[in-house]
């Protein structure tokens, strides 16, 4: 359970780090701080508890996918926007300098966010 949480963490505070607004990290930083104090679920009625801890389990998982699956269609629209702009200004003043296409770095150490 807990390490499925620190992969939800780690997604969320990739975005937080990517995130200028102080609104929007405010925002960010409520929801990492409710992830980390979370705690599984137990149905008190079942014999075991074994079954709803792996279904919390698998809600995380399920949700650092979808995150994970989000980040990635986010970043891959910036970049394909930035090569549009890259390709219609050389050299004009006042703009970024052209992209380097390198291979892309995570700081969650996770390579499939930014693939």
């Amino acid at each position: 359970y807990n390490e499925a949480k620190i992969k939800v963490i780690n997604c969320y505070m990739e975005a937080y780090h990517h995130v200028y607004d102080r609104n929007e990290k405010a925002k960010l930083a409520k929801v990492v701080l409710g992830l980390a104090a979370a705690r599984p679920r137990h149905n008190l009625q079942a014999p075991y508890f074994t079954g709803t801890y792996q279904m919390e389990t698998q809600c995380l998982l399920s949700h650092y996918k979808l995150i994970q699956a989000l980040t990635s269609y986010q970043l891959a629209r910036e970049r394909e926007a930035i090569d549009i702009l890259a390709e219609d200004s050389e050299d004009v003043f006042g703009l970024p300098p052209p992209p380097v296409h390198k291979h892309p770095v995570s700081l969650s150490g996770d390579k499939h966010v930014l693939i």
